[in-house]
């Protein structure tokens, strides 16, 4: 035999050896990891607490976590995308609005009727106004030279809410004055007294004659249709404010002070007690144009 094979049987001979050595020293049981069900037939108690560990989050911030979590999914909502375009709302008319305005054109109607029934019969507005209440007249013939009111002649019975102890014929211009000097000076003067004024005494209206009555005077203010005369006022509660016995006496007589004052402006020409004799018991009130501006006295 050569040398090669001995040393091939040799070198045989100690692997057989070595595994049986191997196979001697062997564990009875397998040394890998084995799962805890083989360990431990039995489970085991629970070692977790019985509360969790981690921190519990609060109401306040629950609910403002909620709150941000709303907005933000609103915002994301309102943001339109590209390829959609949000459509405008419609306004939805129900059946409730459409009552409630039905509701409102039949209010608006009953106080239009209202508002009607508060003329005398057989009165109207005159002039273009609500505030000037009475009757269209006749064109009025005069029987001097300078007399007359050709046209729009009115019969004034009211101006806003005072009426005339005796109805008036006059133009639209004088009408239009009594009712700026009504609804400033006289409401202001008053005021509350006696509940406020509820009539004008009506000492002259149109009237046909020379200033005065003097003979060869110039045609009065009166005969044209642009003058009028009050005498004295009535209150609500039946108080009356008399030119001729209050005139210069105590709360009354300041009134008409101021009354006559507030009526330079409305009026050309305003004359009173201070003015003359003529006019000791009555305010003369008439829509003459001088060229100084209105005359007060």
């Amino acid at each position: 035999m050569t040398l090669r094979g001995v040393i091939g049987l040799a070198i045989a001979a100690a692997v057989i050896a070595m595994g049986g050595i191997a196979a001697a020293n062997a564990p009875k049981s397998s040394l890998r990891p084995v799962t805890r069900e083989h360990v431990y037939p039995v489970a085991l108690p629970a070692l977790a607490p019985e509360r969790s560990l981690r921190p519990v989050q609060r109401p306040a911030r629950i609910e403002r976590a909620g709150r941000k979590t709303s907005r933000a999914a609103e915002a994301a909502a309102a943001v339109p995308t590209a390829k959609s375009t949000p459509k405008r709302a419609e306004p939805k008319v129900t059946q409730t609005a459409m009552a409630s305005g039905r509701d409102g054109a039949e209010n608006d109607t009953a106080t239009q009727r209202k508002r009607r029934k508060r003329l005398p019969e057989g009165m109207s507005y005159l002039c273009k106004s609500r505030n000037i209440i009475g009757t269209s007249h006749a064109p009025v013939p005069g029987k001097l030279a300078g007399c007359g009111i050709k046209s729009g002649a009115i019969k004034v019975y009211q101006v806003s809410d005072v009426g005339l102890s005796t109805p008036a014929v006059m133009t639209c211009d004088t009408a239009f004055a009594l009712q700026r000097w009504v609804d400033s000076g006289v409401a202001d003067a008053v005021k509350h007294f006696g509940g406020g004024v509820a009539k004008l005494k009506v000492a002259a209206g149109y009237s046909c004659r020379t200033r005065n009555n003097r003979k060869g005077a110039k045609i009065s203010e009166h005969g044209k249709g642009k003058a009028i005369d009050i005498s004295a006022l009535y209150t609500k509660s039946g108080d009356e404010i008399s030119v001729l016995n209050d005139w210069g006496k105590g709360k009354k007589g300041r009134m008409l002070k101021e009354m006559h004052r507030s009526a330079c402006g409305p009026f050309g020409t305003v004359l009173g007690p201070n003015a003359d004799r003529h006019h000791r018991d009555h305010f003369h009130f008439d829509v003459a144009r001088h060229r100084g501006g209105p005359y007060c006295r």
